[in-house]
């Protein structure tokens, strides 16, 4: 008799969920999940609907779930605002989860949290899922196709053009169709990537001497900021620079070293060796000692003493080194929102 009543009752719905505490809204493409929920019932099975929302950055998100005695994970990320507000500075929103079943109208789960919402320039480096530094998240903010990046790259055009006549109007990236060979092209490297610093230069960008950290957290301006702003600190000068350099379909890494960032290029494809530039050099005229400082040729030996005496020096201050390779980042699933 007990067991007949207790078949003839409505299956309970069991629940267990978290929740991220706060948003840096240029890592949220890349996040896994915003909300992770587990569900499930005591017997049978149930409909129930999950709705679940972050109030001035993403559309609602909605899903009917059939649950039954077998557990049922959710991994939540509603999809982001269309028109995107402004992101400018951080402010504090509310986070919205609703699961309720769509036989009763029984509000299962009900829950409004207050979050943090930093602004677009936030950068984090440090994971809270793996508590390590995650230097590979800067990746986010490259913007290979925006329309600044798109005007550095003609304006370096146009210098090459003054520089060199109007027959090296072009800024190639690796072309082999050109017919150069690896020390030609290692050549050619070299005049875009003092093309590209000119073109930033020219633009009126200027070294902002600004704080840089591997501090959980930092402020850091994405490229096309950097030049409507006119100053960027070594990290956001560095960004900028791979930036264009990928947009040249160039083989870029940034090298963070303790309390600062510079870029590398490849100096031809597959080549393993690098031109290891100080973006910071703003303003910048190319004149050969100009060009000495911005530029240093590192064969593939000189390379990997260059990274083992800065992680020696970095290790005696407690720092460290750490090198993002920028063509990882559709391996790595690292996207920003590209504003």
């Amino acid at each position: 008799k007990d067991v007949g009543a207790y078949d003839a009752q409505a299956p309970i719905v069991f629940s267990d969920y978290s929740t991220v505490e706060e948003i840096f809204p240029n890592l949220y493409p890349s996040m896994d999940s915003a909300i992770n929920l587990l569900l499930y019932t005591d017997k049978g099975y149930t409909d129930v609907m999950v709705t679940a929302e972050i109030a001035g950055f993403t559309q609602k998100y909605e899903q009917k779930v059939t649950l039954t005695p077998e557990m049922t994970y959710l991994m939540i990320k509603p999809p982001v605002l269309t028109d995107m507000p402004d992101l400018s500075t951080t402010k504090d929103t509310q986070m919205t989860l609703r699961v309720e079943n769509t036989i009763t109208g029984e509000a299962i789960i009900q829950e409004t949290k207050n979050i943090e919402l930093h602004s677009v320039y936030d950068y984090k480096n440090y994971s809270d899922e793996f508590g390590i530094i995650q230097n590979d998240n800067i990746l986010a903010w490259m913007t290979p196709e925006t329309d600044g990046i798109l005007q550095v790259r003609r304006n370096a055009v146009s210098w090459l053009e003054q520089s060199f006549g109007t027959e090296y109007g072009m800024l190639p990236g690796y072309q082999p169709a050109y017919g150069f060979t690896s020390d030609q092209g290692a050549y050619i490297t070299y005049y875009q990537v003092a093309a590209i610093q000119s073109a930033i230069s020219n633009m009126g960008v200027r070294y902002n001497m600004g704080p840089y950290s591997f501090s959980a957290s930092q402020r850091v301006l994405m490229p096309d900021a950097v030049l409507e702003n006119g100053s960027g600190i070594c990290i956001e000068t560095a960004v900028l620079m791979a930036s264009v350099l990928e947009s040249a379909s160039m083989h870029a890494m940034i090298v963070f070293t303790p309390g600062h960032a510079q870029t590398a290029v490849e100096t031809w494809s597959g080549s393993g060796q690098y031109f290891l530039i100080e973006t910071t050099m703003l303003p910048f005229t190319a004149t050969q000692d100009a060009l000495q400082s911005l530029i240093q040729p590192l064969s593939a030996e000189e390379w990997a003493n260059y990274l083992y005496n800065k992680e020696q020096e970095a290790q005696q201050s407690g720092g460290m080194v750490y090198v993002v390779d920028c063509d990882l980042a559709p391996v790595l699933n690292i996207q920003g929102l590209n504003y």
